[in-house]
């Protein structure tokens, strides 16, 4: 990447972090695939997730937002060791990634009524409930709300 990115618009500089930050989300995931849940690749992959959430909600990018919101979350749990991610959670997971690459490269990015929000209510429903997934008992987490401000 050139270090002078004043040409850029602030959409081209939300793509060139998509680009950036799915690629370690991909590669982390997929090493979880394999059974290698390092504390590092669980640490990368929230970073990832929160760096990616920041951006998109610089651009006004919502359903991006929302997404990185809730990958963020798994990996911020799994980091606590209140959540094992695992095999059975990949699809999911890359789904969440895919779609935040897909958001990041389409023309219609900014275009509310592109049907980016749908989806993303769908892929947030899904990642939120990845954590009781693998629960035998008690009661699931309080998934952190979406529209939380602060914790970008």
């Amino acid at each position: 990447m050139a270090d002078d990115l004043s040409g850029f618009s602030m959409l081209e500089l939300f793509r060139l972090e998509a680009e950036s930050q799915t690629a370690i989300l991909s590669t982390g995931i997929l090493a979880v695939e394999e059974t290698q849940r390092s504390p590092e690749t669980i640490e990368a992959m929230m970073r990832a997730a929160h760096s990616l959430k920041g951006a998109a909600r610089i651009v006004g990018l919502e359903p991006a937002v929302h997404v990185a919101h809730a990958l963020e979350d798994c990996f911020v749990l799994a980091g606590k060791g209140e959540f094992q991610v695992g095999p059975e959670h990949v699809d999911v997971l890359l789904a969440g990634v895919d779609f935040l690459a897909s958001i990041a490269k389409a023309e219609d990015a900014l275009d509310a009524g592109a049907g980016w929000g749908d989806r993303a209510t769908q892929l947030v429903r899904e990642l939120n409930s990845l954590p009781t997934r693998n629960r035998s008992s008690g009661s699931p987490p309080e998934p952190e709300s979406e529209t939380d401000s602060t914790a970008a």
